[in-house]
């Protein structure tokens, strides 16, 4: 092989957390890689923060320590612009820099003979609820900059994808999906004890949990059952018999698989209609049934009736927890229909040659 063609086959990955540290890049790119291994393409990867950095950046209640962080770990960030910029393809996870300005971008595509951009969450809106520092630091303009020159864009949501279809060159709409092998239930649901209601998220969604407080609240008057939390230790919820679950990668599986009846509550805005829907394929991918509110992604996910519920109100939230909690053949026909969906739709390896298609191999 020459060196130009070797050359080509040079990919640097260019992100702001480290592997296996955020869902944003977990659940979406980075499962990926192994098709990359599999097809001998050299990659390099390229985070801003360090582990240490990055698990004081996404736990630190300090603004101003955020920020001065992650000034610092800018230089290790330009140090590494030598470097990336001898790359035949760049691929940008979300930004170089979380500020604003394009000046790293800028230096990071300029001698790129390829540039593939994975746009998460609308992060063009300007405007991401529940996390400050983000909120505030991070420009608007430079996302749409990036969309407009970059060879392929890669998106999770239809929404996302009709948005950016008009500024990009070639979109690939790929849905949040996950390892089939990985992801699935190692013994057959429980048919004993209290059902449990689970919900699975992070610190940053954890306020939507507020939104079904009353609701909770309402059908434990009348039936009893579990409620299981998963990354939302510290939220403050209150609410009384609730079992907070730290989330780890390590235990993840095992978190999820005290879960009969998975809930997906949100608040219905500009935001959220961009909304990939992470949480709800990691349900369908275990077998747990999922009650959700009705957006337009979560039409794409969820077959009203079959693997789930869709709801728009207070009642609908009460009504479908309800048919679930006192109907176990109903919560078990629903259980197998959520896998086999997930198998038909969210496997990675549906979308092993669109993924490598982004970067010009097929």
């Amino acid at each position: 092989m020459s060196k130009e063609q070797d050359k080509q086959q040079t990919i640097a990955v260019v992100c702001v957390h480290p592997l296996n540290c955020v869902p944003g890049q977990r659940l979406r790119w980075e499962q990926y890689l192994c098709f990359l291994d599999d097809h001998n393409l050299h990659y390099r990867i390229f985070p801003l923060f360090n582990v240490w950095g990055s698990k004081f950046v996404l736990n630190s209640s300090s603004f101003f320590l955020k920020v001065f962080l992650t000034a610092l770990f800018h230089v290790r960030r330009l140090i590494q612009l030598v470097q990336i910029r001898r790359f035949h393809t760049v691929f940008i996870s979300l930004h170089v820099s979380p500020f604003s300005g394009m000046f790293f971008e800028r230096l990071a595509i300029s001698r790129a003979r390829r540039f593939v951009f994975d746009l998460d969450d609308a992060v063009f809106l300007g405007n991401e609820k529940g996390n400050f520092f983000i909120r505030y630091l991070r420009g608007s303009a430079k996302y749409i900059w990036l969309v407009s020159r970059a060879d392929s864009v890669i998106v999770s949501s239809e929404a996302m994808s009709n948005y950016v279809k008009s500024y990009a060159k070639t979109v690939c709409l790929m849905p949040i999906s996950l390892d089939g092998s990985r992801y699935r239930r190692s013994f057959p649901r429980r048919r004993v004890g209290l059902p449990v209601v689970g919900w699975s998220g992070s610190r940053s969604t954890a306020r939507y949990l507020d939104r079904i407080r009353d609701i909770f609240l309402q059908l434990r008057r009348t039936l009893v059952f579990d409620i299981v939390l998963i990354g939302a230790e510290k939220h403050e919820y209150i609410l009384d018999n609730v079992r907070k679950i730290p989330f780890t990668v390590d235990t993840e599986i095992n978190a999820l698989c005290e879960i009969d009846i998975g809930v997906y509550p949100l608040d219905i805005d500009e935001w959220t209609v961009f909304k990939a829907g992470g949480k709800v394929v990691q349900y369908l991918a275990m077998g747990i049934p999922c009650i959700a509110d009705d957006t337009p992604q979560n039409r794409t996910l969820i077959v009203h009736g079959v693997n789930g519920f869709l709801v728009t109100n207070h009642h609908e939230w009460c009504y479908y927890i309800r048919r679930l909690l006192l109907d176990d053949e109903l919560l078990l026909n629903m259980s197998q229909q959520a896998r086999l969906h997930f198998e038909a739709h969210f496997d990675i390896m549906i979308f092993r040659k669109k993924f490598l298609a982004a970067f010009g191999f097929v």
